[in-house]
C-alpha cells in the first residue's frame, strides 16, 4: 500500500511543551553510540529513573516526557564512560520507559528505535557481565576435558530412564 504505520494508525496530538520534549528524546535516542560527558553525580541517577517510573506508573505523560531526555542522555553517557553492567541495566531499563509512551501513542518513530537500543544496553549487560577466561583455558569442546571421538556429543545429557525400543 504504502503507508507508514503512523499514517495508517495515526498519532496522538501534543501539547507545544510536549513537542519540544519528545523532540529532545529523539535526538538523545539518536545519540546512543555518540558518547559525550559522563553527568557530575552519577548517584543520582536510579533515583531520578525510580521517579520516572512512578510517574510512568500514574500515566503523566507531561512529565514523563518532560524528564526523560535528560534522564536518558545521563544514564548513556555514564554507561559509556564506566562501562559496568549495571550502567548498562539502567540504561536498558531507562529505554523501556521510552518505548512506553512510543507504544501507548503509536509514536513509531520512537517506539522501534527504543526497542532496538534496549536490546543493545542489554547485550552490553551480557557481554560485560560474562566470565573472561584466559586463552586456551575456557572450557567446551575444544579443551581436553570431556572431549572425545564423538566430540561435541560426549557433551550431551543422558537421561537414567531407558531408551523405548
Amino acid at each position: 500500500m504504502g503507508l507508514t504505520l503512523d499514517e495508517l494508525l495515526g498519532t496522538e496530538p501534543l501539547a507545544t511543551t510536549d513537542e519540544a520534549s519528545l523532540a529532545a528524546l529523539n535526538y538523545a535516542i539518536r545519540r546512543f553510540g555518540i558518547p559525550d560527558a559522563p553527568p557530575l553525580h552519577p548517584e543520582d541517577l536510579p533515583r531520578e529513573l525510580a521517579a520516572l517510573n512512578k510517574h510512568r506508573h500514574r500515566t503523566e505523560l507531561g512529565a514523563v516526557l518532560q524528564k526523560l531526555p535528560g534522564v536518558l542522555a545521563k544514564s548513556t553517557n555514564y554507561a559509556h564512560a564506566t562501562q559496568p553492567p549495571d550502567a548498562w541495566t539502567r540504561v536498558a531499563d531507562t529505554y523501556s520507559v521510552v518505548y512506553w509512551p512510543a507504544a501507548r501513542f503509536r509514536w513509531m518513530h520512537l517506539a522501534e528505535p527504543a526497542v532496538m537500543k534496549q536490546r543493545l544496553a542489554f547485550q552490553r549487560v551480557l557481554t560485560r557481565s560474562l566470565p573472561r577466561w584466559p586463552p586456551g583455558t575456557r572450557p567446551g569442546p575444544s579443551s581436553t576435558r570431556g572431549t572425545s571421538r564423538a566430540g561435541w556429543r560426549s557433551w550431551t545429557v543422558r537421561s537414567s530412564r531407558p531408551r523405548r525400543r
